[in-house]
């Protein structure tokens, strides 16, 4: 996934990166592509030609029929992204909706026949939750109220989207103001 924030101008390398992760998705079909745009007062007094670069870049994504959003504070970039994410984790959820390809077949005989058990999420999972409790009290309320959390596949999801909403947070919020 690329996240692309946008405020008053577009650099020449977030362009590149922006570019260069869009000819990827004609050919692969990702990364997803998520662009957002703060809509905002400017005072007149900080405007700059660099705006044309903010201008000129929603154009070429208008001719390229990619759809971009518009937030105008933290708060509704997060509840934007947020129900962005919620349609399309199902997907990522849910393996029984999509047919694997060969290679991600090929894959998982692989792992099955040597019987590796894959706890690398898991434990990321578990030390994340643990070493976000220290500024965020929604994790440290959760792990007060579910101690058995990591046996729970529901407690496990809830777990994985505290984290998520913290990583969002924290960056968004480095990148917003």
């Amino acid at each position: 996934m690329v996240l692309c924030l946008f405020y008053t101008k577009v650099g020449k390398y977030t362009s590149e990166e922006f570019y260069t992760a869009y000819e990827i998705f004609k050919a692969q079909g990702k990364p997803r592509i998520w662009t957002y745009f703060k809509d905002a007062s400017i005072n007149v007094g900080a405007i700059t030609d660099e705006i044309n670069t903010l201008l000129d870049f929603k154009k070429k994504l208008g001719g390229l029929g990619h759809f971009f959003t518009e937030y105008t504070s933290i708060d509704s970039l997060i509840n934007k992204y947020r129900s962005q994410l919620d349609m399309i984790l199902p997907e990522y959820e849910s393996s029984s909706n999509s047919e694997p390809s060969d290679k991600a077949k090929e894959t998982q005989d692989k792992i099955e026949s040597e019987e590796i058990e894959n706890t690398f999420n898991d434990e990321l999972t578990v030390r994340l939750l643990k070493a976000i409790t220290t500024h965020n009290r929604k994790a440290g309320d959760f792990l007060a109220a579910n101690s058995d959390w990591a046996d729970n596949s529901d407690l496990i999801k809830t777990a994985k989207r505290i984290i998520s909403e913290d990583m969002w947070e924290s960056l968004a919020a480095k990148f917003v103001n």
